[in-house]
């Protein structure tokens, strides 16, 4: 196996990076509610209007959500906090596949 090289200060330098601010409502772009559970959906202007995204990140065993990782880059990772807040609220954990390694998350 071979082994990447590390990537330079001047490449790195090249790559602009920000914090997101979950409560900056100016930052989100609002795409409404989802049509079965009317979970409010609003994410990162500067993702959701980017041209390329690009998300790193390990995938786990979750207790609520089946697995961390993948989708959860974007909610909760670039979202506003009241989507942050629906996806992690009661109302969710009670979901009965919501549980370690779920795949099927269509209840």
């Amino acid at each position: 196996m071979r082994k990447r090289p590390k990537p330079s200060q001047t490449s790195l330098a090249r790559i602009a990076t920000r914090l997101h601010c979950a409560r900056d409502e100016d930052a989100h772009v609002d795409f409404g509610f989802t049509s079965t559970r009317h979970t409010p959906v609003k994410l990162d202007r500067l993702f959701a209007e980017a041209d390329l995204r690009i998300a790193t990140g390990l995938v786990e065993p979750h207790f609520m959500a089946g697995w961390s990782g993948g989708s959860k880059v974007i909610a909760p990772g670039v979202a506003h906090h009241e989507t942050i807040r629906t996806f992690h609220s009661a109302r969710f954990m009670s979901l009965p596949k919501s549980d370690f390694t779920a795949v099927d998350q269509t209840t």
